[in-house]
């Protein structure tokens, strides 16, 4: 997370993200689940063999 701030609204941006860190609730069946969704995207972009090759052509 990051937030764009003046100075004078640090403290309150500090405060805001402090709770959403250490109160944010993580629901564990939606995290696998989208799990999930993001396994099954990653085998259809890696059977798509142009996609593939340029993908790899941009990350060299």
């Amino acid at each position: 997370y990051y937030a764009k701030a003046f100075k004078k609204d640090i403290p309150q941006c500090v405060d805001i993200l402090s709770d959403i860190l250490l109160n944010s609730t993580i629901d564990e069946e939606a995290v696998q689940m989208e799990k999930h969704v993001i396994l099954r995207e990653m085998e259809e972009v890696e059977r798509q063999t142009e996609e593939v090759i340029f993908d790899r052509l941009h990350t060299t």
